[in-house]
């Protein structure tokens, strides 16, 4: 194994970082974007390493690796104490108040944004006053992030 064919997965997620901020940018859609961004870097992986049997190896330290830049990116886009800190520092050097603060973050505004997001998202879909499942894509990762704590920590709950 020569160092580039060692350096190839570094080399296809940095694909996938490029192709997901250009993608990001321009559909404004972020998940979309990790998609796209996901497949570009598994296409250059691909296209450097040609399909063997030592592709396998590469292909799954790609993945974790991908797994990890996902994950960095929803901690800055999901985590409410990361969303309120950018909130009041781009509110300077007014702030905001409890007030201002509390009409974002509460249970309902925050459960009517979510609702909001997967039914763009097509992964929930609204008939009359019922919401029922839609495109299944994170339902599946969901599970698949499951079954992986099971089998690693032997626990399914969701606070480790």
């Amino acid at each position: 194994m020569t160092m580039l064919q060692a350096l190839s997965p570094v080399l296809a997620l940095a694909a996938n970082c490029i192709t997901q901020i250009l993608i990001c940018r321009i559909s404004k859609s972020l998940l979309k974007s990790v998609y796209v961004g996901f497949l570009a870097g598994l296409g250059v992986y691909t296209l450097r390493n040609g399909l063997s049997a030592e592709m396998l190896t590469g292909v799954i330290t790609y993945g974790v690796l991908s797994y990890c830049y996902f994950h960095f990116i929803n901690l800055g886009e999901t985590a409410r104490r990361i969303r309120i800190l950018r909130e009041i520092n781009d509110a300077m050097p007014q702030g905001l108040s409890e007030k201002e603060l509390l009409s974002k973050y509460n249970a309902k505004t925050i459960l009517a944004v979510r609702f909001r997001r997967l039914i763009n998202n097509s992964q929930v879909i609204n008939r009359g006053d019922r919401y029922y499942l839609g495109k299944p894509t994170v339902l599946y990762m969901a599970q698949i992030l499951i079954f992986m704590k099971k089998l690693l920590l032997g626990r399914t709950g969701e606070i480790l």
